[in-house]
């Protein structure tokens, strides 16, 4: 992923439209756009997210710019997130207070500053945020990840009967990496069950990655087996 300095994303809740790759536009009224500042910790400095090599005990400042480019005031609410798996097997950073699975709060709970912050900018201003996080004494290698999430709801379009409430939200990322190399995945497979979904029967269970590293091409071979018990009478 090159530099991409300014970025544009707009989530419109059953209503998505894209003018051009990273760029989207609500009648021209709501915008802003996020610029990740690269710390010295900075890996690739040609990234557009935090890519930081870090180390135990230690306080790391993160900042952001963040820009109205659009026509009217809007406030803008930003926090970091935790990075988490979803259902559709993607990592997303839209829900706060995401606990790993080792129980640990990740780069939410490294925040020694202000978790939450609101901004409130007029058209063509911009304003810094930053966010301190302090690493906990890690003694083992791997990654974590998260965001600096930033949303702002810009009102509804209600030129029609019916009303589409629009927000805008961005996630930029953030990778810490601590230790040498990278840890092997440590899978296990949890609760399987016998589920009825959609009228038909499914073998579900939970996937889970307990090493400090992320998965990628992950192919799952499953043999299951059934076992019958007859009653005589």
């Amino acid at each position: 992923m090159k530099r991409q300095w300014w970025i544009w994303v707009i989530v419109l809740i059953g209503l998505i439209g894209i003018s051009q790759p990273n760029t989207v536009s609500a009648a021209g009224k709501g915008m802003y756009a996020v610029q990740y500042l690269p710390t010295k910790e900075q890996r690739n400095k040609d990234l557009s997210y935090f890519d930081m090599d870090v180390v135990g005990n230690h306080e790391y400042q993160l900042r952001a710019r963040i820009l109205n480019i659009g026509t009217k005031p809007l406030t803008i609410t930003v926090q970091v997130t935790n990075g988490y798996t979803n259902k559709n097997g993607r990592i997303s950073y839209d829900q706060a207070n995401r606990k790993l699975v080792n129980g640990s709060h990740g780069l939410e709970g490294m925040v020694t500053s202000k978790k939450k912050v609101s901004v409130r900018l007029q058209p063509g201003k911009s304003q810094e945020i930053s966010f301190t996080l302090k690493t906990p004494a890690l003694k083992s290698k791997g990654i974590y990840a998260g965001s600096i999430l930033t949303a702002s709801d810009i009102g509804s379009d209600d030129s029609s009967n019916f009303q589409i409430k629009n927000r805008i939200q961005f996630a930029t990322g953030i990778v810490f990496h601590y230790g040498t190399g990278e840890p092997l995945p440590k899978l296990s497979i949890d609760s399987p069950a016998v589920k009825l979904v959609d009228g038909q029967s499914q073998v579900q269970f939970d996937l889970t990655n307990a090493a400090s590293i992320n998965t990628r091409n992950l192919q799952l071979k499953v043999q299951s087996t059934a076992s019958v018990t007859r009653r005589s009478t």
